[in-house]
């Protein structure tokens, strides 16, 4: 609102519509495996002696500090992971269009 407001005063008549930016093909592919990665440490954090017991897998030595600070791997994973996700959906500029053409 302020920028229209900014806008309107240097240019008068000018209209000023804001709009969302699509995010790239990539970006959406990325926040979908930062979000699977999110769920995964969560689920190692909680399950990992059973997950790699039923891979017939030893227990990694990082899987077995997650389970041993539950609370903490959990919420870093959480946080990180929402952070990561939504850096690669949110686009942080504009592009401004005038008669249809980007400038």
């Amino acid at each position: 609102m302020q920028v229209k407001q900014m806008i309107n005063r240097k240019f008068p008549g000018v209209e000023v519509v804001g709009s969302n930016y699509p995010p790239s093909a990539t970006s959406v592919a990325l926040g979908k495996l930062a979000s699977f990665g999110t769920m995964g440490g969560i689920a190692v954090s909680l399950f990992g002696d059973k997950i790699f017991a039923a891979l017939s897998m030893e227990t990694p030595d990082l899987a077995k500090a997650m389970m041993d600070n539950k609370f903490g791997s959990c919420m870093g994973a959480w946080f990180i992971g929402n952070r990561s996700c939504l850096r690669m959906l949110i686009k942080h500029w504009e592009a401004a269009t005038v008669s249809g053409e980007k400038n």
